[in-house]
């Protein structure tokens, strides 16, 4: 029975259920427990079979003592004092009344006055319990709709008690008129003034200072509902306003609604009604205003509720003019500080509020419908005061990027006005002290500069070539020259923001160099005139760069002579001439490079047309002094310049020659002792480094801090060191490592030479021993120093090494993409798949790791070249055996490219085709390895470099498949590779352009074809010969035995390949009846793998014979000893053969597939331990014997029993019992005895 908490009021009424409670079914007690249970389940399951046994009990007899009982309990423990119970009373009652609406509401309402009767006896709590399951039972008339179809005065007297039992308690007052509300919304408006409004009227008709948020709730449910009710008269006489919500009414509503006590109060569905009334812009602004006022010291409460009534407004909002306004200064300064403030932002319910707000905010100001005018003020409210320039830092969003994502170009234009007068200082900082001169920060006016520099990469922006350069100009001048408000410290920053700005991607070249130009024009007027003057002013060396710089410009602008190199120069020398402001010593170099380059080309062209074809001697390729020079420029640790290389290397690909990709592969060399790079000055932090891999990445991302310093420098030339120390090095490195531990030994052992001959211990001295002994623990600290460093982070040295070889892969990616050369491209091959096994033994390398195998994969899809020359047979076979032979690899290395190696190799086979070049070298290695593939144990050949050749349409392939069916059908092959040859047939026959197309080798199909299909028969003739069973011998074909055990993998490829054959097959070459016939025998004798069926049921279809057969029962019903298994090592094993123990004979026919699996482990099991249960029993009898050969047989008749205490009984195993006396003697000889019989045990176990 439930144990519950009886009040006072319930004793009276017990006294008639004790003596019914013998008569009350069990089963219905049983739910009452399961009612009051702490598990949810546990009470959905006990409600639900009270609700059947009352249902029942109702349309049987709806008075008997049952069911009164059942209707008194559960209406009295509506209440309990657990919340858990009254859930589960609460939700049976109300559906037992819902699926009967029928029911006495009478009835209901005097067992409720009955069972739930406050006393002045009982306590506060107990009295507070009754009140509340009055108002749930109440609450359950209401909700299954019971209420609304009874009289008025029922009505109007259920509301009344309703409402009286929400005052009794504070915390009742929500409860009730929850359902008060939602009775109010089931009736109609008659009802409503009928049954509802004159209590409504008489209780809740108070002014303002009586009102509480319950009340108020009620009125402007009722006003939606019915606003001829709660009308002009009602507000006059009441509120003394015309209507409820009103401006004047608003500092009473505002102080109701923010006069919370607990701040759970804050979800009150009151905030979401009064938000939905605010429908007037006026009365948004004028409530927010108050509410603002609040935020001058507000409470915690005050700070939860605003939020909730801030999304409330935000998501209903239809006027977004009034946006702005909702930013008022209180607010917006009293949550930034508090941002500022707070370390746990994720943790904070108000913070996290707070960015749900921003984010309606920003949703709010991106609508369609929102104008430009509205967005800039937002935008304003936010950067300006009362928000903050830094906002985004200290909220942790994003607003002002995606606002500012989301403007045209008016609104960027806009924008950006206001961070250029935050640079130059002459916005307001604050305007709440207009009299007070507020200034911005450096870190602020910097900050300003970095959103400038993001707006001028704005998208929108791309069209508009003058704004860009306007903004260019701006960022040189605040950067590079003298300004009166910039002082030393900003001067650098601003700086950057100019060359970050620099950085930002255009669409065509020749918008890029139209930008520069103007750019660097307007840099040298104003230097020629003074009218500005540069901060740092320029050495002569640099004054004449940069005089060379600007004839070299013009010459490339005035050049009629249409060269296709010019808009690299041109580009090349417009941002070497901005170089010269800030990394001087590069730019000279690059642009002395760039003339002399140029002036080549120029030389070139005029023989060209003169028809001159003679080259200087000793002078390189001008395209090979622009790639060195872009090698330079990739080693720097600037973006703009890896964005140069990146416009500019595309347009030079198609002069590229040899001598430059090799130039670009030298980079790459591993093997080189000397490094491509050397550091001169030293990374001030690891972001500087990591932010070199990301050549690719949008340039804001630079802008993680106001004073990080990218002008760090890294050229060409030399050192790799620190790779030595990394666990999975190259073996010249271990043998470093080894040598210079043999040579600390040989230091520290003196004179104590290491010679050939055994060291005598004895001749060394203590004293020479210590020395010794401190000599080589130096000596061999060296491992241990190296152990140690393998668990070290990768140096900065190296992992700039690292990146930058990342970045030179990109060259490569984008030279294979513009039709490449075939002799350069094949070139690349081999360094790449030395520098992709360096990173495999290298674990941090796994970046550039990633980028080889992509570069590989984009080299081996090139089908485009721009031409074939110097491509030859030799050349092919040379690259071809180095790719496929292990060499040095070690096996794991091999394994892990060698689906890399496929594809190359099959990259050269199309290179042949396309060059017209021999392939019957290249035929032969493919023989040749195609057979160490079948034949050789430990070949480590991948399939797939088989396969991926065998797709192609290449005449070569007709003379691998030959070779293919030998290897399919060889019993001296293991069964694994004779299932890749299938598999490798299948591939081929799928290969439709070269088999059914090629008619030029119809005479080797047809061989081939004849010999598959005489093959295929004989092996289906075996693996049926081997199931038939007489005379208990396995029968054998005259043929060659399959000598292996065949798996069902194998007949499964076998069957797919047949039917892939059947589809084009040769008529001339193949027996189809004959097939199907040893098909069909085979079927009956064999049990298939699910794969394996499906593939026979399809050729079945094809070639006309029976799917399913029934299987050939065995004839022999003695034991069949099972040969010819047919085991599967991928699909599950299976056996063929009928299995007979114990004279039982079952049928595989009879048996599921996974159930004979089953049946024939438990079998083989079974015979084990039956093996092992007879070894037992024979062992046993051998102890039993040995044990009783000392003894003589008992004989019971001649047994006299003396009951003496000191006389024992002692058992033996083999069932004979001995009288012994308990004395010395006794006891002696049974241990003689014992002893000597476990020595004949052990013998007996070791004969058994």
């Amino acid at each position: 029975m439930a144990d519950e908490t009886t009040h006072v009021a319930e004793v009276g009424s017990n006294n008639f259920e004790m003596e019914d409670i013998s008569k009350v079914d069990c089963k219905m007690l049983d739910c009452f427990t399961k009612l009051i249970n702490e598990v949810e389940s546990e009470r959905i399951h006990g409600g639900i079979a009270l609700l059947k046994y009352l249902i029942q009990k109702n349309s049987e007899h709806n008075d008997s003592q049952e069911f009164k009982y059942a209707m008194k309990r559960l209406i009295r423990s509506l209440g309990s004092s657990k919340t858990s119970s009254r859930i589960g009373f609460y939700t049976t009652l109300t559906g037992f009344l819902t699926m009967n609406p029928d029911t006495s509401i009478e009835n209901f309402l005097s067992i409720v006055d009955n069972e739930l009767q406050p006393v002045n006896s009982n306590s506060k709590s107990e009295n507070g319990d009754i009140y509340m399951g009055r108002i749930l039972g109440y609450g359950a008339l209401i909700r299954s709709k019971i209420l609304s179809k009874s009289s008025s005065a029922i009505q109007l007297q259920t509301i009344q008690n309703l409402i009286s039992a929400g005052k009794q308690r504070s915390y009742l007052s929500f409860v009730s008129v929850s359902f008060l509300v939602e009775f109010v919304n089931q009736v109609d408006t008659n009802c409503i003034k009928r049954s509802i409004w004159p209590i409504i009227e008489k209780e809740f008709g108070k002014p303002w200072a009586e009102q509480t948020l319950d009340s108020f709730y009620v009125l402007l449910v009722i006003k939606n509902k019915c606003p001829s009710l709660v009308n002009d008269k009602f507000s006059k006489t009441h509120f003394g306003t015309e209507h409820i919500v009103t401006k004047e009414s608003m500092n009473d509503i505002v102080k109701l609604l923010m006069g919370l006590s607990r701040i759970i109060s804050c979800h009150h569905p009151v905030f979401k009604l009064f938000c939905e009334n605010l429908k007037s812009t006026e009365l948004i602004i004028d409530f927010w205003t108050r509410i603002d006022q609040k935020f001058a010291k507000p409470s915690k409460t005050d700070e939860y509720l605003v939020i909730q009534i801030l999304k409330l407004i935000l998501s209903n909002i239809v006027d977004k003019s009034i946006l702005p306004s909702l930013l008022s200064p209180n607010y917006v300064q009293h949550m930034l500080k508090k941002c500022s403030g707070s370390k746990n932002h994720n943790k904070d319910e108000v913070l996290l509020g707070f960015k749900e707000v921003l984010n309606l905010l920003i949703s709010a100001t991106n609508s369609d419908d929102t104008k430009l005018k509205i967005r800039i003020a937002v935008l304003k409210k936010l950067i300006l005061y009362p928000g903050d320039l830094m906002i985004e830092k200290k909220t942790g969003t994003k607003i002002i990027q995606m606002l500012t994502g989301n403007l045209n170009l008016d609104g960027i234009k806009k924008v950006s006005k206001i961070y250029r007068g935050i640079i130059e200082n002459t916005i307001s900082r604050d305007k709440s002290n207009v009299q007070a001169e507020s200034f911005w920060t450096n870190a602020e006016r910097i900050y300003a500069a970095h959103l400038l520099t993001r707006l001028i990469g704005h998208p929108k922006t791309l069209m508009d070539r003058e704004w860009r350069l306007d903004q260019l100009k701006f960022l040189f001048t605040y950067g590079l020259c003298e300004v009166p408000n910039v002082g030393i410290d900003l001067a650098p920053q601003f700086k950057e923001t100019f060359y970050h700005a620099l950085d930002h991607k255009l669409p065509r070249l020749n918008d890029l160099r139209s930008i520069l130009s103007e750019l660097v024009h307007f840099v040298n007027i104003n230097l020629k005139e003074q009218t500005l003057k540069l901060r740092n002013p320029l050495t002569n060396e640099v004054k004449n760069s940069w005089e060379k710089v600007i004839h070299s410009i013009k010459n490339l602008e005035n050049n009629s002579k249409k060269i296709e190199a010019v808009p690299v120069f041109h580009t090349m020398n417009l941002h070497m001439g901005l170089q010269l402001f800030s990394d001087p010593q590069m730019a000279i170099m690059a642009i002395d490079e760039l003339q002399s380059c140029y002036e080549r080309v120029l030389k070139q062209t005029r023989k060209h047309k003169t028809g001159s074809n003679k080259k200087l001697n000793d002078e390189p390729e001008w395209v090979e002094v622009v790639v060195d020079l872009l090698l330079s420029f990739y080693s720097k640790n600037s973006h703009l310049l890896r964005s140069l290389v990146g416009c500019v290397f595309p347009h030079i690909c198609s002069y590229v020659t040899p001598t430059a990709i090799h130039q670009i592969l030298a980079v790459l060399d591993v093997t080189n002792e000397k490094g491509p790079l050397v550091t001169r000055n030293s990374y001030d932090n690891e972001e500087e480094i990591s932010s070199d891999v990301e050549s690719d990445s949008d340039s804001e991302e630079d802008n993680k801090s106001d004073g990080e310093n990218t002008n760090d420098e890294m050229e060409t030339s030399s050192d790799n060191d620190s790779d030595s120390n990394e666990e999975s090095m190259s073996e010249n490195e271990d043998e470093t490592l080894t040598d210079r531990l043999r040579m600390a030994v040989s230091q520290a052992l003196g004179d104590v030479q290491m010679d050939d001959d055994d060291i005598n211990v004895d001749n060394i001295g203590e004293e020479e021993g210590k020395r010794l002994d401190e000599s080589l623990a130096a000596a061999f600290r060296i491992l241990r120093e190296n152990r140690q460093s393998r668990s070290k982070k990768q140096e900065k040295s190296a992992q700039a090494l690292t990146h930058f070889r990342i970045r030179v892969i990109d060259l490569l990616e984008t030279y294979l993409e513009c039709a490449p050369s075939m002799a350069i491209v094949l070139d690349m091959l081999l360094p790449l798949f030395t520098l992709l096994e360096y990173c495999i033994k290298d674990p941090y390398q796994k970046p550039l790791y990633n980028r080889v195998r992509s570069c590989l994969k984009i080299l081996s899809m090139v089908k485009k070249f721009k031409d074939t020359e110097n491509v030859d047979e030799e050349l092919l076979i040379v690259i071809l055996k180095a790719l496929i032979e292990k060499g040095e690899r070690t096996t794991s290395i091999y394994h892990e490219i060698s689906d890399k190696i496929a594809e190359c190799c099959t990259f050269l086979v199309r290179c042949a085709q396309q060059a017209i070049v021999s392939t019957d070298t290249i035929i032969k290695i493919y023989q040749e390895n195609l057979t160490v593939f079948f034949k050789k144990r430990d070949c480590v050949l991948s399939p797939l470099l088989f396969k991926s050749v065998l797709q192609l349409q290449w005449e070569g392939n007709w003379e691998l498949a030959p070779l293919l069916v030998d290897f399919a059908f060889d019993s001296t092959v293991r069964s694994f590779r004779r299932g890749y040859a299938l598999e490798f047939l299948i591939v081929f026959y799928s290969n439709s352009r070269l088999v059914h197309l090629d008619t030029r080798h119809s005479d080797v199909r047809m061989k081939l074809e004849k010999t598959l299909c005489s093959c295929t028969m004989a092996t289906l003739q075996e693996i049926i010969n081997m199931h038939k069973i007489e005379n208990e011998q396995v029968v054998t074909s005259n043929g060659t035995a399959i000598g292996k055990e065949v798996r069902q993998r194998y007949i499964f490829l076998l069957l797919t390949l047949l039917r892939s054959i059947y589809m084009h097959h040769l008529k001339q070459a193949w027996n189809w009846n004959d097939i199907g016939n040893i098909l069909t025998t085979y079927r009956a004798h064999v049990s298939l793998a699910k794969d394996t069926k499906v593939a026979y049921n399809r050729l079945a279809v094809q070639i006309g014979i029976p799917v399913n057969m029934s299987q050939k029962k065995a004839k022999n019903k003695q034991n069949a000893i099972v040969n010819g298994e047919i085991k599967n090592a991928t699909n599950n094993v299976e056996q063929f053969n009928n299995t007979q123990e114990n004279g039982s004979i079952k049928s595989d026919s009879d048996i599921s597939t996974s159930q004979r699996h089953e049946f024939k482990k438990k079998q083989r099991n079974k015979s084990k331990q039956r093996d092992k249960q007879l070894l037992k029993k024979e062992a046993r009898m051998l102890r039993q014997k040995v044990t009783s050969e000392s003894f003589e047989p008992f004989n019971f008749s001649s047994f006299v029993f003396n009951d003496q205490p000191d006389k024992d009984v002692s058992l033996f195993e083999n069932g004979n019992s001995q009288i012994g006396q308990t004395s010395s003697n006794s006891s002696q000889k049974r241990k003689s005895i014992s002893s000597g019989n476990k020595a004949k045990k052990r013998k007996s176990m070791q004969t058994a």
